[in-house]
């Protein structure tokens, strides 16, 4: 229900897929990515690599970015960082914690009637997933 872009500014755009719909942007300069690599150097070949294959090879972060169970990884030069988009169930927490409980049962009830944006962890069908809610409610 989500997509994760990097554009070449290093900036990550967390977008819903349905509304397609901009809900976040993160700068992840401080990340350090790791860019270019042999591959687009041409480094077997003695470097004979075509103008454009070189000019892609100074963003591209071949290998650098990868997913597994819903978690982000970036490949830093000096460390490795992890996202994730927190369940529908720790985003209300969060705010609780914050008490900020006006917008925890704002997102409750967007949450219960499925008008919520990047919804993680949660039933797609309204019966399932206004059944969960409600017990969390009371």
């Amino acid at each position: 229900r989500t997509v994760v872009l990097l554009d070449s500014t290093e900036k990550l755009h967390v977008i819903d897929r349905q509304s397609q719909e901009e809900l976040e942007t993160l700068e992840i300069s401080e990340f350090q990515l790791v860019y270019n690599s042999s591959h687009f150097k041409s480094l077997a070949t003695g470097g004979n690599v075509s103008q454009a294959l070189a000019l892609v090879g100074e963003k591209a972060c071949y290998q650098s970015i990868s997913s597994y169970g819903g978690q982000i990884f970036f490949l830093g030069t000096k460390s490795v960082h992890v996202m994730l988009l927190r369940n529908w169930r720790e985003r209300v927490n969060h705010l609780l914690k914050q008490d900020c409980f006006t917008e925890a049962l704002a997102l409750a009830w967007s949450f219960y009637e499925g008008k919520a944006k990047a919804v993680v962890g949660l039933s797609a069908d309204p019966s399932k997933r206004q059944g969960i809610e409600a017990d969390r409610k009371s």
